[in-house]
């Protein structure tokens, strides 16, 4: 019961955490943030994304995590799935 609260709060929480306190480092130039290794760590958080938009990825988690959810409350065998 617990991991059914903490996996759809508790990802995107860490995932805001960690890319808001690095938020000015993100905004840097590609090559000053490609030397903070450090910073790279979470690269695969913002890389995919323009430096101002660094908080999508939790956008997109939230996305994900609302897809599935609304997908376990569909009935198998009604009228709603496909």
């Amino acid at each position: 019961a617990a991991m059914t609260l903490l996996f759809p709060i508790g990802v995107p929480s860490v995932y805001f955490f960690m890319l808001w306190k690095n938020k000015a480092k993100i905004n840097k130039p590609v090559e000053e943030r490609e030397k903070d290794q450090k910073l790279m760590a979470i690269g695969f958080l913002f890389d995919p994304y323009k430096p101002e938009f660094w908080y999508f990825e939790i956008v997109e988690t939230v996305r994900r995590l609302a897809m599935t959810g609304v997908l376990s409350t569909i009935a198998p065998g009604s009228y709603t799935q496909l």
